[in-house]
């Protein structure tokens, strides 16, 4: 009976208070880290980045005390969480969070570099941004990490980012504001033609030095939201990539305007059977004589790749191949 008056007397342990995701909490002070730092270029280099991307960008970490060190780092102003993604933790449940810089990581990046901070309101850009583009950019931001990983393997090949291919292109390519933007010539089916215009997501290129060869890449992040295929070409598509993908390519665009051999398309895309209908479409247009000038991949199995060579690409029959075909074959230079 004792016992039963004590439980009764007993005050309840006070609850802790749940953080809301999407609201700051009091910030504490912290000193900054070389691996907040780290945090903050990376993200900052990607504009948006989730947080499984971080926890294997720095693998050295345990994901719990990472996880708890981007909530101060949030809760600082360092780092930011897009509204726009409360969608998608009310659609997918649990999905991970995704950062961005925040005001004061802009800062302190600014001070570091010995540049003047910009003036742009970080906070109040992430809270406008729309999901789509949020989501885009991630895609963008996979490509460009599983090229970076390329650097922890000990292949003997160097990448190239689209800055360095410039500075070797004539200088009329590079006084252009859209350098990559292409204006290829399309032949219609009546026999006229039809200047259609097309620009890759992400450019990157390959250098093996040691077999002194060089693979030049253009990127296309798609989320599976564009048509594949329009009766009218004048819409977007896939379809009116490919044309005009394949007519510049055909009219050596790439040499005339940047110098480059060597050129492939890949195709990032939301999952095996967009793959199907973008190979069936690709087939429809055009017989590809080198098959490996396009490449296709589903977003998961790049991310789950340890590089940009190491996944499962496939080309344009839909048999998985290399992106870099051996320089003692005799496929032919593009």
């Amino acid at each position: 009976m004792a016992n039963v008056m004590q439980d009764k007397n007993r005050v309840p342990a006070k609850r802790l208070k749940r953080r809301r995701r999407f609201q700051r909490a009091q910030p504490v002070a912290i000193n900054l880290t070389d691996d907040d730092m780290s945090v903050l270029r990376y993200v900052a280099t990607h504009r948006f980045r989730r947080s499984s991307d971080i926890y294997r960008y720095l693998s050295h970490r345990s994901e719990k005390k990472l996880r708890d060190r981007l909530r101060k780092l949030y809760d600082q102003g360092y780092l930011d969480r897009p509204l726009a993604q409360r969608d998608d933790h009310t659609i997918l449940g649990n999905a991970h969070t995704i950062y961005a810089l925040g005001n004061q990581g802009s800062k302190i990046l600014s001070e570091l570099d010995g540049v003047e901070p910009p003036k742009s309101d970080w906070t109040q850009k992430n809270r406008l941004v729309k999901r789509p583009h949020i989501h885009h950019s991630l895609r963008i931001a996979d490509i460009a990490d599983a090229v970076r990983r390329l650097h922890q393997d000990a292949s003997p090949v160097t990448a190239i980012n689209a800055d360095d291919i410039l500075k070797t292109a004539p200088e009329s390519s590079q006084r252009i504001s859209r350098p990559w933007l292409w204006h290829s010539r399309v032949r219609n089916a009546d026999g006229g033609y039809t200047i259609k215009k097309v620009e890759p997501d992400y450019v990157f290129g390959l250098d093996f030095f040691e077999e002194r060869r060089r693979y030049y890449y253009f990127c296309e992040a798609d989320r599976g939201t564009m048509p594949v295929r329009r009766c009218d070409h004048s819409q977007t598509s896939i379809e009116r990539k490919y044309l005009a993908y394949l007519a510049g390519h055909k009219a050596q665009q790439h040499r005339a305007l940047y110098n480059i051999g060597n050129l492939r398309f890949l195709f990032v895309t939301s999952g095996q059977q967009r793959i199907a209908t973008m190979l069936a479409a690709l087939a429809h247009i055009a017989r590809v004589d080198d098959p490996d000038i396009f490449f296709f991949i589903d977003a998961d199995s790049l991310v789950a790749a340890p590089h940009i060579l190491a996944a499962p690409w496939r080309n344009a029959s839909g048999a998985t191949a290399s992106l870099t075909p051996s320089c003692t074959s005799h496929s032919k230079e593009s």
